[in-house]
């Protein structure tokens, strides 16, 4: 269920950018739903938004382009 998912991203380099705070969750059903992340905070490049999920994490790639 995102909208129990602990978020957190990172950049490039491993450093972390966001504690998921600057994300908003939108649950459709429990298996299905998608997050609004505000990267105006960020420079363009490449992320990586990690869902914790209980002992399951999935990581997701982010191309921030201006």
């Amino acid at each position: 269920d995102i909208s129990s998912a602990r978020i957190q991203i990172y950049d490039f380099m491993g450093n972390k950018v966001s504690d998921g705070s600057d994300v908003e969750r939108i649950a459709h059903s429990f298996y299905q739903g998608e997050i609004a992340w505000d990267c105006s905070s960020v420079a363009p490049g490449v992320y990586f938004i990690n869902f914790d999920f209980g002992t399951v994490r999935t990581t997701v790639p982010v191309v921030v382009a201006r």
